[in-house]
C-alpha cells in the first residue's frame, strides 16, 4: 500500500501500487522503496539516469531504501517526472535480474570467443 503524505498541508491519499511510499516535503519529494523489490543497484542506475532533471539522494534503513528527489531547475517534483523514474526503477530492476539469469551463459560465450584468441597459452 502507498502512501503520499504533503508535508507542508498534511493530508494522505492511499495509491493501489504496493512497495513504495512517497511524502512531499515542500517542493521536494522523499521516496521510500522496499528492497524486496527495488536492489540498491537498480536504484543508483535509475538516479543516473535521470541527472540532467532531478537530484536524487539516496540513504538506506533496515529494509527500505530512501530516495529524496529535488528538480535540478528548483520546481516542484511533477508527478510525470515521478512516474517516468518509477519505470525507469522497474526497467533497471528486471535488467539486473536478467543479467543475474543469462550470467552463466555469457562466460560460456565469452570463455569459448577469447579461448580462439590466442590470449591463453
Amino acid at each position: 500500500m502507498s502512501h503520499i503524505v504533503r508535508i507542508d498541508r498534511i493530508h494522505h491519499i492511499d495509491l493501489t501500487t504496493q512497495a513504495d511510499k512517497i511524502i512531499y516535503v515542500g517542493i521536494n519529494m522523499h521516496l521510500e522503496l522496499d528492497e524486496k523489490s527495488y536492489c540498491l543497484e537498480a536504484v543508483q542506475k535509475s538516479a543516473y539516469r535521470f541527472i540532467d532533471k532531478l537530484t536524487i539522494l539516496i540513504s538506506t534503513r533496515e529494509d527500505t531504501i530512501n530516495c529524496d528527489l529535488e528538480m535540478n531547475d528548483g520546481s516542484e517534483v511533477d508527478q510525470n517526472i515521478l512516474n517516468a523514474f518509477k519505470r525507469e526503477l522497474l526497467d533497471q530492476q528486471l535488467r539486473l535480474s536478467i543479467k543475474k539469469e543469462t550470467e552463466p551463459q555469457r562466460n560460456l560465450i565469452l570463455a569459448y570467443a577469447f579461448s580462439k584468441t590466442g590470449l591463453q597459452e
